[in-house]
């Protein structure tokens, strides 16, 4: 009985053994075409669903927004989205802070002074 349980166990350790791999390889999915525009009907990330349940983030996400698109226009040349997403990574990763929406917020509102400040650099 005891030979009976060894091999039972065997076999289902070397079944988890030759399939393990090939779950811990599946594929990751990239990750979605960045947007300057929070779509709350459309969330992706966990950062999304705090700001737009949050009346008060979800304002200064549009302003954040709008500095943005008003900062683009003076720079078209493009080199602002790579800021502004990687700038957007460091906000998402706020939902692992313990006080997350002040540290979106704080985000944000450094955001759009930076961005503001950067169109009345290039005010004429």
């Amino acid at each position: 009985m005891l030979k009976a349980v060894e091999c039972l166990v065997s076999a289902a350790a070397l079944a988890f053994l030759t399939t393990a791999p090939a779950l811990a390889q599946a594929p990751v999915p990239p990750p979605p075409n960045w947007s300057p525009n929070l779509d709350c009907n459309a969330r992706i990330y966990a950062v999304d669903t705090l700001i737009c349940e949050d009346v008060a983030l979800l304002e200064s996400a549009r302003k954040v927004e709008a500095a943005y698109v008003r900062a683009a226009a003076v720079r078209p040349d493009g080199s602002l989205q790579a800021d502004q997403v990687a700038w957007s990574k460091q906000r998402n990763m706020c939902v692992f802070e313990r006080k997350a929406s002040g540290c979106v917020k704080r985000l944000q509102d450094r955001r759009t002074k930076t961005l503001e400040a950067l169109i009345l650099g290039f005010q004429p």
